[in-house]
């Protein structure tokens, strides 16, 4: 959800770390800024970048998984690879029965500015969220991951419980988290 929402590189996702996050009311910002901002400390365009988190329920998520997991502020927030993602990601394909198409981690990225892009953003916006220094870039991300889109089968089963739950993402989420939570607890007493 994170990197779909930033539109973020792997690698910019895989090397955040508790302190590259700007929380609301945050000291180190003051208390003007409400929202929620991610540190880019290496990106593909330059070091020491930011995206903002536009989706309130990508900042619920992440709020509560900060609070549930409390490490020390340097440490990487997600303990995970970049390879492990991808191969996390591919599974995950599998498991809900979209294995046929290739995602990979960057689909993230190429999603969420697609998503932007037909929800009416600009080419600007979705250049300056997404950190692309050529509009050709940009604008390429976005052509290819439409024509994907029209180029998709999903399965019928997934797209009807797809459909059927996501007015309820919002409220799920949460609880997903605290299953998630738990889980992580009795795993971690009988180790």
């Amino acid at each position: 959800m994170l990197a779909f929402d930033c539109y973020l590189r792997v690698g910019e996702l895989t090397r955040l770390t508790y302190a590259d996050v700007l929380q609301p009311n945050d000291p180190r910002v003051g208390s003007a800024y409400t929202g929620m901002a991610l540190r880019l400390a290496v990106t593909k365009t330059g070091p020491n970048q930011s995206v903002t988190l536009a989706k309130p329920q990508v900042q619920a998520v992440l709020l509560h998984y900060l609070d549930a997991y409390p490490f020390l502020s340097q440490q990487r927030i997600f303990p995970f690879s970049p390879d492990a993602f991808r191969l996390l990601l591919k599974q995950v394909a599998e498991a809900v029965g979209v294995g046929h198409i290739p995602y990979v981690p960057h689909s993230l990225r190429h999603g969420g500015a697609t998503y932007d892009y037909l929800r009416g953003h600009t080419v600007e916006q979705i250049m300056f969220r997404g950190r692309w220094a050529a509009v050709e870039s940009a604008r390429r991300y976005i052509q290819t991951s439409r024509a994907l889109l029209i180029m998709l089968h999903i399965p019928p089963q997934l797209g009807h419980t797809a459909a059927v739950l996501a007015p309820y993402v919002d409220s799920l989420l949460p609880l997903l988290m605290d299953s998630v939570q738990r889980q992580q607890r009795t795993r971690v007493r009988f180790s």
